[in-house]
């Protein structure tokens, strides 16, 4: 006649929200590591392949979005450790 219904503890869906966003930042970060030299990387090597003098402008807009890319990955680990720290 009656149904008994069981809840889990109050701070139960806290501590299993905060290791489920503790695990995805951490993949995040880990992938921000390796995209952050692999970035790094990519603006040195196209600023020494292209020719700065067949077009300049085009070689400036390249190395200046891949810096800005870097830039924000690198932003973007620091805001992760921020959050991240216990």
């Amino acid at each position: 006649m009656f149904t008994v219904v069981s809840l889990p503890p109050p701070g139960a869906a806290e501590k299993f929200t905060s290791a489920s966003s503790l695990t995805s930042g951490l993949i995040l970060m880990i992938i921000g590591v390796v995209l952050r030299p692999a970035l790094f990387g990519a603006t040195t090597w196209s600023a020494l392949q292209q020719p700065l003098a067949a077009n300049p402008a085009f070689h400036h807009r390249l190395t200046a979005v891949l810096l800005a890319l870097s830039l924000t990955v690198a932003a973007a680990l620091i805001a992760a450790v921020l959050v991240i720290q216990p």
